[in-house]
């Protein structure tokens, strides 16, 4: 049943933003804003936390990365517009954690490796629009750009060590004159 539920969500997700765009004449603006939506209805609509949030966030980020790559944007444009968006959503209900920003973006890796885009570009992206929307929304700016970059380098890891060492490269020691700092994942004990 969870499939069949996290499934129609990522369904959901891209049809969702696939209608945005074409309608639109401004892609990056149109993904913000329904990103931005996606985002808001799926946090308000759930109890989940821990692994089922971020299996829920997964999906929907999962879902909207494949619409950006239906309409054709650039793996860097399509990661910071969605960037933005989720952290605005989060924000509208008070789910802009930096546990947030950082599952996202590694989902944005993640994802775009699975569509056959650029992760590099997708990480450089989720960075910038970090910082762009931790701007916005009045968040500190380099813990913002720094959960990113973290969660980027670890989607990477999950792809491969080559990928995460490239991903590193480009997002360290800055990103549009913010400082980023990578913190690695803790280790669960027993794990």
């Amino acid at each position: 049943m969870a499939v069949r539920y996290r499934k129609s969500v990522m369904a959901e997700a891209k049809q969702g933003l696939v209608g945005a765009l074409e309608k639109a004449d401004d892609f990056a603006t149109a993904t913000v804003n329904a990103v931005s939506g996606t985002m808001e209805h799926t946090l308000k609509g759930t109890r989940a936390l821990g692994k089922e949030l971020g299996g829920l966030m997964f999906e929907t980020v999962a879902g909207l990365v494949l619409g950006t790559a239906e309409a054709g944007m650039k793996a860097d444009n399509a990661a910071k517009s969605i960037m933005i968006g989720s952290i605005r959503g989060a924000h509208q209900v008070g789910r802009d954690s930096l546990d947030t920003v950082s599952g996202v973006a590694a989902s944005l890796v993640k994802s775009m490796s699975h569509a056959g885009g650029n992760i590099v570009n997708a990480a450089q992206g989720a960075v910038l629009g970090a910082i762009d929307a931790a701007r916005d929304c009045g968040l500190n700016v380099e813990e913002t750009a720094s959960a990113a970059a973290s969660g980027a380098v670890h989607g990477a890891s999950e792809i491969g060590p080559e990928q995460a060492a490239m991903v590193r490269q480009v997002l360290t020691p800055t990103v549009a004159g913010v400082s980023i700092t990578i913190r690695e994942p803790m280790e669960r004990a027993g794990a």
